[in-house]
């Protein structure tokens, strides 16, 4: 029998060990979502199913309002290889003023944010095959007290809907805002979340999940801020005033700036960062799908 020759063994180890570190590493790292992204600032992904994602893009010759459009509705589709398609324009979901995906309220209707001649609305459209048909403004006060650019998000429930923006009732900059549904095409006054997630800098990008009461979101108000970092925080009891320490998401946080999350599935997610890009955002994930490594003890 051949003698057992631990020297050969602790090599064996410690390669294997160094295979597995550098796998997880590539797993680890990020790329921009190809084909969808440009030289333009690409923000707010919203994934609405059917391997579909919308987004915002400025300022491209082919937005309705052309070079001076400071944002219209652009969409990707995933292949069935991971891969991502090149991004076409939606006109049908656009104006000539700034257009935000808000997500879907139920399986058959999107509603857009549009900020457009000085004014903030909401518009819902319904789905018909493959294609979105206009219905309807919505009733949502207080949207024209915000100053400058809009984000926020519409919760997988159709309940609530997150918007970041600067009033002169908030804390800092940007502040985080929801609105409850009251009635079909109607929803609350406008109310902050308050100093626990509102700081003295920005804060944008947010999405709340329902299942989870967390709350992911963009900031630079908090310590050590490299940019503007993601930023989770989870809501404690029932009323909305009442939140947890936030956390950084170190996982996706790097030197640039990230923002607007969306969740494809529980494992696999997208975002917005300026990391190696020109200074404007880019449309990025994982190589490959990961663990996602949420902070679970909130305080």
């Amino acid at each position: 029998m051949k003698k057992i020759n631990r020297s050969e063994i602790r090599a064996s180890s410690l390669v294997l060990l160094a295979f597995s570190f550098f796998t997880y590493a590539e797993a680890q790292q990020l790329r921009s979502l190809s084909g969808a992204n440009s030289p333009n600032d690409d923000t707010n992904p919203v994934w609405i199913g059917n391997n579909t994602l919308l987004f915002t893009r400025a300022f491209h010759p082919s937005n309705l309002g052309g070079l001076n459009d400071p944002g219209d509705i652009w969409m990707t589709q995933k292949s069935t290889n991971g891969g991502w398609k090149e991004a076409t324009h939606r006109p049908d979901l656009s104006s000539k003023g700034y257009d935000l995906p808000l997500g879907l309220q139920d399986a058959l209707t999107l509603l857009i944010l549009r900020s457009e001649s000085g004014k903030n609305s909401i518009h819902r459209y319904s789905k018909f095959g493959q294609e979105w048909n206009y219905l309807r403004q919505d009733n949502l006060p207080g949207l024209d007290a915000f100053e400058g650019p809009l984000s926020g998000r519409v919760t997988a429930d159709g309940k609530l809907i997150f918007l970041a923006g600067k009033r002169k009732d908030g804390f800092g900059n940007e502040d985080l805002y929801f609105s409850e549904n009251t009635n079909m095409t109607d929803w609350s006054e406008l109310k902050n979340l308050g100093p626990a997630i509102n700081g003295f800098g920005q804060e944008m990008g947010p999405f709340f999940d329902p299942t989870t009461n967390q709350l992911f979101y963009s900031s630079n108000s908090h310590p050590g801020a490299s940019g503007k970092d993601i930023l989770i925080s989870k809501r404690m009891g029932e009323t909305w005033d009442s939140w947890s320490k936030p956390e950084k998401w170190e996982q996706i946080s790097s030197r640039g700036s990230e923002a607007s999350i969306a969740f494809i599935s529980k494992d696999e997610v997208v975002w917005t960062s300026t990391q190696n890009s020109d200074g404007y955002a880019d449309l990025m994930t994982f190589s490959t799908v990961v663990p996602l490594v949420i902070p679970t003890d909130f305080v």
